[in-house]
């Protein structure tokens, strides 16, 4: 589905909005959250136009079919880095900041997915 409308465009979530969504490109990393109106994320600053093409999937692999640990691995991940953070900014960011916030905070941490 192409461009729709500008005004419609800005108001409500359209198959562009959801591509980006589902990304795992960085700069679509946690955009367009907004169900049926894109207005919310343009108002608190979630919003990012689909410019480059949308690549999907997870930004690292965790190598299981099992559904309870699919649901579960980024809960676990938050947990390990809240647990190994440095005082309460580290601890506050590693649940509260975007992904790789807390590896970036760290000495010798792995980069932060591309």
């Amino acid at each position: 589905i192409g461009r729709l409308p500008r005004w419609y465009e800005y108001v409500f979530n359209t198959a562009s909005h959801h591509r980006v969504h589902h990304g795992s490109n960085r700069q679509y990393l946690d955009r367009n959250h907004g169900g049926i109106f894109i207005l919310w994320d343009r108002l608190f600053g979630t919003f990012e136009p689909e410019v480059e093409r949308v690549r999907y999937g997870l930004t690292k692999n965790i190598h299981t079919y099992n559904l309870w640990r699919v649901f579960s691995h980024e809960y676990a991940a938050i947990l390990a880095d809240f647990r190994t953070a440095r005082g309460a900014k580290q601890k506050f960011g590693a649940v509260f900041f975007g992904p790789g916030w807390f590896a970036s905070q760290t000495q010798g941490a792995a980069p932060t997915p591309q």
